[in-house]
């Protein structure tokens, strides 16, 4: 009896790992991720290795059950990513969404990676992984404040709405904390404060010196600061801003410019890494 059962287990685990090598997915989880089925992701817009890393977790936690990713993106984009994220993915496909004002520039929201993401997780559903993507803030942006309100009243209807579902965030450090900061000398709630009785888990990613893509006196790659210089890579028990219980230390950190450019520029011809 005891042979049957082994046999039994051998044969469930070995058609487990047959259909994830079938699906060529590497759903590898960073060491350290937090279990909570809400993840609140922190980060600094415009960088290319931060969608990367968010793009990983949804991978490992879709192995085990469904998950929806939300991106600080306007819900304007929520029926062309959708129509994206159902097309076979062709460069026809990908000019149709990137040919939108959105992906022309503005704050690293529409970073390269950030679509990247978006293609990865078509690549997860092409495989048959359970993954939904959700946008989070309205068309016309207010002020910090309304976001977050905004950000987290997306979030709550989307949760309440598939309560089966893991719920993983990424959006503006601003945003993901759960404790109120005033950086700028003004108050802010950050939708993670808002959302603390779902008790998410905050994550801020950190970075060491390096480049991101942004709009601020002039729109290109500017230099950032590095933190934390001696850890390595990976999940943190503690986070530089307050309102974050875990940091995520990343390798490096480089500008991923708007996606659209390549698109405005070279019409004919889209990247296909």
């Amino acid at each position: 009896m005891r042979q049957h059962f082994l046999f039994a287990i051998g044969v469930i685990l070995a058609l487990a790992c047959s259909a994830s090598f079938a699906r060529g997915i590497a759903c590898k989880a960073p060491h350290g991720m937090p279990a909570a089925r809400l993840l609140l992701f922190g980060e600094l817009h415009g960088a290319t290795e931060s969608p990367a890393l968010v793009g990983r977790i949804v991978c490992a936690i879709a192995e085990s059950g469904p998950v929806a990713l939300g991106l600080e993106l306007p819900v304007t984009e929520q029926e062309p990513i959708d129509r994206y994220l159902a097309s076979d993915g062709a460069p026809s496909a990908e000019k149709r969404l990137l040919s939108g004002r959105f992906w022309l520039g503005g704050d690293g929201r529409s970073s390269r990676a950030m679509f990247d993401l978006i293609r990865y997780v078509r690549k997860l559903k092409q495989h048959g992984l359970p993954v939904a993507v959700f946008t989070l803030v309205p068309a016309t942006l207010g002020n910090t404040a309304d976001d977050n309100q905004d950000i987290s009243r997306a979030i709550r209807t989307f949760h309440r709405d598939h309560p089966r579902m893991r719920i993983v965030v990424l959006m503006g450090n601003l945003h993901a904390g759960q404790a109120k900061i005033s950086p700028f000398g003004t108050m802010i709630t950050p939708a993670g404060y808002l959302l603390r009785d779902l008790h998410p888990a905050s994550i801020q990613i950190t970075h060491p010196a390096g480049t991101i893509w942004a709009c601020t006196d002039s729109c290109g790659t500017h230099h950032v600061s590095g933190r934390s210089k001696s850890r390595k890579s990976g999940f943190y028990n503690d986070a530089p801003i307050q309102g974050y219980s875990m940091a995520y230390m990343l390798p490096s950190i480089t500008a991923s410019p708007p996606a659209g450019l390549a698109v405005k520029q070279h019409p004919a011809a889209i990247d296909r890494r």
